[in-house]
């Protein structure tokens, strides 16, 4: 969670069984893990309000990504400012980075079918909640692991699991509780392995991405002589000055290719 997407969704102008119009959606953009907060309207404290209490449940974010051409964009920038957290606008002709427009065709997918059963959009909220139970409960884009396992540690299971047997009887037995206790702490180990491999993957895969972007990477050949600068940190002790250090003569690869071009 430590950077989120956010943005707003309404089903229509008509309030809601709950009172609300529009639904604050976040999403982890890691692992796309969807949440819906109700909002009564848009404006500052209603959306410091809502991401507050999202933060409460599911921890405090690094970075804000909103959208440009989104409505509410002016009045989110002055939300993120005065609660001091950092804000990341995408650009306005390429929505691809904002993963909950994604969500919001699952949800309008979900909601037609949904509404339309129930025969009115008073019933959305539900509805929504519903549909994001669904989408967190699949498994993060190119794994097998679980949206919810990384965030909360256990599985969604959906369609929603139910038992007519009788039901768990909870008593106070210290080996049960032991047990319990053990289980509880390997599968938080566990989600915590699978979120720094997932972290590394993502992290690779982003390298890879910005460096198949680049235009006319420089190609050195054997024998062609660069100059190289050697990055240094000063050392009083050694009498090392790192801002006069001089330039270095050397081979292979250089963090200048304009000067190795030249040498050429």
């Amino acid at each position: 969670m430590r950077v989120l997407m956010v943005d707003i969704y309404s089903v229509g102008t008509e309030l809601n069984f709950k009172g609300n119009r529009y639904h604050l959606i976040a999403t982890d953009a890691m692992t796309a893990f969807g949440i819906c907060e109700p909002v009564a309207e848009q404006n500052v404290p209603t959306f410091a309000s809502a991401l507050m209490k999202i933060w409460l449940r599911f921890g405090f974010s690094h970075t804000i990504v909103v959208d440009k051409d989104s409505k509410f964009c002016g009045v989110f920038a002055k939300t993120v400012k005065l609660l001091n957290i950092n804000i990341h606008i995408l650009s306005g002709g390429n929505h691809d980075p904002m993963l909950i427009e994604q969500i919001c065709r699952f949800l309008n997918a979900s909601l037609t079918i949904y509404c339309g059963e129930r025969g009115t959009i008073k019933v959305s909220e539900s509805g929504i909640l519903m549909a994001l139970y669904a989408w967190s409960s699949v498994p993060v884009a190119g794994t097998d692991i679980s949206r919810s396992l990384v965030i909360v540690g256990r599985e969604f299971h959906f369609p929603i699991d139910f038992s007519a047997e009788h039901h768990l009887m909870l008593t106070s037995d210290p080996k049960k509780v032991v047990t319990f206790a053990w289980e509880q702490a390997q599968l938080l180990e566990a989600s915590r392995a699978v979120a720094r491999t997932l972290i590394e993957h993502h992290r690779a895969y982003h390298r890879e991405l910005i460096n198949s972007q680049r235009d006319l990477p420089c190609i050195y050949s054997k024998g062609d002589v660069i100059f190289s600068r050697q990055s240094v940190k000063s050392n009083k002790g050694h009498g090392v000055v790192a801002k006069v250090k001089s330039l270095t003569l050397g081979h292979g690869p250089s963090l200048s290719p304009s000067v190795g071009a030249l040498m050429k």
